[in-house]
Protein backbone atom coordinates (compact mmCIF):
# COMPACT_ATOMS: atom_id res chain seq x y z
CA UNK A 1 0.00 0.00 0.00
CA UNK A 2 1.04 3.35 -1.08
CA UNK A 3 0.82 5.76 1.81
CA UNK A 4 -0.20 9.32 0.90
CA UNK A 5 2.52 12.29 1.14
CA UNK A 6 1.26 15.37 2.29
CA UNK A 7 3.18 17.82 0.04
CA UNK A 8 3.57 20.23 2.41
CA UNK A 9 5.21 18.25 5.36
CA UNK A 10 7.36 17.10 2.82
CA UNK A 11 8.79 20.36 1.74
CA UNK A 12 9.15 21.53 4.95
CA UNK A 13 11.09 18.51 5.96
CA UNK A 14 13.39 18.76 2.94
CA UNK A 15 13.94 22.68 3.55
CA UNK A 16 14.74 21.75 7.03
CA UNK A 17 17.22 19.17 5.60
CA UNK A 18 19.22 21.09 3.27
CA UNK A 19 18.95 23.63 5.84
CA UNK A 20 20.51 21.72 7.96
CA UNK A 21 23.55 20.62 5.55
CA UNK A 22 23.99 24.07 4.29
CA UNK A 23 24.58 25.02 8.14
CA UNK A 24 26.89 22.20 8.40
CA UNK A 25 28.65 22.78 5.61
CA UNK A 26 29.46 26.52 7.04
CA UNK A 27 30.66 25.38 10.05
CA UNK A 28 32.79 22.83 8.23
CA UNK A 29 34.25 25.52 6.09
CA UNK A 30 34.73 27.82 9.41
CA UNK A 31 36.45 25.05 11.22
CA UNK A 32 39.02 24.14 8.69
CA UNK A 33 39.66 28.16 8.25
CA UNK A 34 40.62 28.54 11.74
CA UNK A 35 42.52 25.80 12.29
CA UNK A 36 44.45 26.65 9.18
CA UNK A 37 44.95 30.23 10.42
CA UNK A 38 46.31 28.62 13.77
CA UNK A 39 48.73 26.56 12.42
CA UNK A 40 50.01 29.31 10.10
CA UNK A 41 50.08 31.54 12.75
CA UNK A 42 52.21 28.81 14.63
CA UNK A 43 54.08 28.23 11.71
CA UNK A 44 55.25 31.99 11.66
CA UNK A 45 56.09 32.56 14.77
CA UNK A 46 58.62 29.41 14.79
CA UNK A 47 59.64 30.31 11.74
CA UNK A 48 60.57 33.83 13.48
CA UNK A 49 62.69 31.99 16.31
CA UNK A 50 64.10 29.69 13.85
CA UNK A 51 65.39 32.84 11.70
CA UNK A 52 65.91 34.51 14.65
CA UNK A 53 68.45 31.49 16.43
CA UNK A 54 70.02 31.27 12.53
CA UNK A 55 71.01 35.10 12.71
CA UNK A 56 72.29 34.65 16.41
CA UNK A 57 74.49 31.78 15.16
CA UNK A 58 75.50 33.36 12.11
CA UNK A 59 75.86 37.32 12.87
CA UNK A 60 77.78 39.17 14.92
CA UNK A 61 76.84 41.89 17.47
CA UNK A 62 76.99 44.62 14.86
CA UNK A 63 74.40 42.46 12.42
CA UNK A 64 77.53 41.53 9.89
CA UNK A 65 78.07 37.59 8.86
CA UNK A 66 81.02 35.92 10.38
CA UNK A 67 83.77 34.74 8.38
CA UNK A 68 84.15 31.18 6.82
CA UNK A 69 84.79 28.59 9.40
CA UNK A 70 85.86 24.72 9.71
CA UNK A 71 86.98 22.38 12.32
CA UNK A 72 90.99 23.75 13.21
CA UNK A 73 93.08 24.96 16.14
CA UNK A 74 92.90 28.77 17.36
CA UNK A 75 95.73 30.60 15.94
CA UNK A 76 94.96 33.02 19.45
CA UNK A 77 94.61 30.48 22.46
CA UNK A 78 95.92 27.15 20.66
CA UNK A 79 92.58 25.35 21.86
CA UNK A 80 91.10 23.13 18.86
CA UNK A 81 87.21 24.03 18.09
CA UNK A 82 84.65 22.84 15.66
CA UNK A 83 84.46 26.31 14.38
CA UNK A 84 87.59 27.89 13.34
CA UNK A 85 86.95 31.18 11.65
CA UNK A 86 88.98 32.80 8.68
CA UNK A 87 88.90 36.43 8.48
CA UNK A 88 90.10 38.22 5.22
CA UNK A 89 93.13 39.81 7.55
CA UNK A 90 94.19 38.03 10.54
CA UNK A 91 94.46 34.48 12.20
CA UNK A 92 92.24 31.64 12.90
CA UNK A 93 90.81 32.29 15.57
CA UNK A 94 87.72 30.20 18.02
CA UNK A 95 84.18 32.07 18.59
CA UNK A 96 85.73 33.18 22.14
CA UNK A 97 88.94 35.04 20.69
CA UNK A 98 86.79 36.15 17.00
CA UNK A 99 84.14 37.36 19.36
CA UNK A 100 86.89 39.42 21.29
CA UNK A 101 89.14 40.61 18.14
CA UNK A 102 86.32 41.25 15.40
CA UNK A 103 86.24 45.04 15.82
CA UNK A 104 90.05 45.29 15.42
CA UNK A 105 90.06 42.51 12.34
CA UNK A 106 87.57 44.48 10.43
CA UNK A 107 88.86 46.38 7.29
CA UNK A 108 91.11 49.17 7.52
CA UNK A 109 92.32 50.69 4.18
CA UNK A 110 95.79 51.24 3.73
CA UNK A 111 97.92 53.00 1.24
CA UNK A 112 97.62 50.65 -1.47
CA UNK A 113 94.00 51.00 -1.44
CA UNK A 114 93.38 54.44 -1.07
CA UNK A 115 93.35 56.13 -4.63
CA UNK A 116 96.61 58.31 -5.70
CA UNK A 117 96.36 62.23 -5.73
CA UNK A 118 97.55 61.73 -9.85
CA UNK A 119 94.71 63.62 -12.40
CA UNK A 120 91.76 61.93 -13.09
CA UNK A 121 92.50 62.84 -16.88
CA UNK A 122 94.71 61.25 -19.13
CA UNK A 123 97.34 63.29 -21.47
CA UNK A 124 96.16 63.32 -25.25
CA UNK A 125 98.56 61.05 -27.26
CA UNK A 126 101.46 63.17 -29.25
CA UNK A 127 99.98 64.15 -32.63
CA UNK A 128 96.02 63.29 -31.78
CA UNK A 129 93.73 66.52 -33.06
CA UNK A 130 92.36 68.61 -30.44
CA UNK A 131 88.32 68.95 -30.88
CA UNK A 132 87.55 72.97 -29.98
Amino acid sequence: MLMQVDPQTFALNLMLILGALIFLSIVFVLFVATWTGINALIWFIQRHRRQKEFRKLTRRADGQPYPAFTEGVCEGCGRGDRRIYYPPRGKALCPTCYEESWPCLEYQPTEVDTPSRAPTTLPSPAGAAVAG
